[in-house]
């Protein structure tokens, strides 16, 4: 179906795009975890890309998206892990949902940490061009994190607006 907002259409990816998508996202979750940041950012394009929707983050291109690793995920959250709950898979993306949880010790984009431990629905939104990944979109309820890290929303807002990419 094509109207306004574009072909609609599900794209069903061959057997090997499948599982080359799949072995690609298995490979860079498995480096995300043990914080190889070389490896994982290795399985990225150079034009990757990062982006919490909820919150207006975005950071576009190997050096901002290394960043990223550092100051959102691996120093403010270095016991997260997710709890997958399922996926979907159609021709160049892959749908994640999971349970992300973890412990704010480190400070996150400037935000201090609270030292609270955090548990929340996680949304993920993957894209791929032939063997590696272009990025990851992420969707999640701020209000939840928020409140169980001990922030303010329209501090983390403001944060995420400085961090991103220009």
């Amino acid at each position: 179906m094509s109207d306004k907002y574009g072909d609609r259409t599900y794209h069903e990816p061959t057997p090997a795009e499948r599982d080359t998508m799949l072995a690609v996202l298995a490979e860079h979750s498995r480096l995300e975890r043990i914080a190889d940041l070389t490896g994982a950012m290795a399985t990225m394009t150079d034009d990757c890309y990062q982006e919490h929707e909820s919150i207006g983050l975005r950071c576009v291109g190997q050096r901002d998206v290394t960043k990223y690793y550092q100051q959102c995920l691996f120093e403010p959250f270095p016991d997260w892990f997710a709890t997958f709950r399922g996926m979907a898979v159609a021709k160049g993306t892959i749908v994640v949902w999971c349970c992300f949880q973890g412990t704010m010790t480190g400070p996150w984009m400037g935000i201090p940490a609270t030292g609270r431990p955090f548990s929340y629905p996680l949304t993920v939104v993957l894209k791929f061009r032939g063997d590696k990944m272009v990025g990851e979109s992420q969707y999640y309820d701020v209000a939840t994190v928020c409140e169980q890290m001990g922030i303010d929303r329209q501090d983390l807002l403001a944060a995420a607006k400085q961090f991103s990419s220009r």
